[in-house]
């Protein structure tokens, strides 16, 4: 999703924008909403180490180019709206007390690239643990 608003924001051509939470949707209807946070983590998996790369040339781009900064900043909100509606998905599902917003927060901070980065470039951590932990995190912080 993110290469997508990326490709997006810079005016790159790019596939037909998929309906993810229509996706999430089906799949809540199918295997209940733990399959559905597995799922979400798994939207993210197969890109992290380039998107790492990435965001950081990008963000340290922006620091000194306004035309990077704005592409920057749309591609954020892209992927923030991307995100909501994985949440509001599973809205009805959320644990108590966890609102759309604070679903939208929780989920944005869990799967920052920098996370990514930290976590299995940095401390080592192998993929397959990586995405485990978001799993469990996700489900742990979203759902009851």
């Amino acid at each position: 999703m993110l290469t997508y608003a990326a490709a997006g924001a810079v005016g790159r051509d790019h596939p037909p924008r998929p309906d993810l939470g229509t996706a999430a949707r089906r799949s809540l209807d199918n295997r209940g909403p733990h399959t559905v946070a597995d799922g979400l983590e798994r939207l993210q998996q197969d890109a992290r180490a380039q998107l790492c790369v990435r965001v950081a040339a990008g963000q340290e781009a922006a620091r000194t180019d306004p035309d990077i900064a704005r592409d920057m900043q749309t591609i954020a909100a892209n992927r923030e709206g991307a995100f909501r509606r994985h949440i509001e998905a599973i809205a009805a599902h959320l644990a108590p007390g966890v609102s759309i917003d604070d679903g939208v927060a929780i989920y944005l901070t869990l799967v920052l690239p920098e996370v990514y980065r930290t976590l299995v470039i940095e401390r080592g951590w192998t993929t397959d643990r990586y995405e485990d932990w978001l799993a469990d995190a996700l489900t742990t912080q979203l759902l009851p």
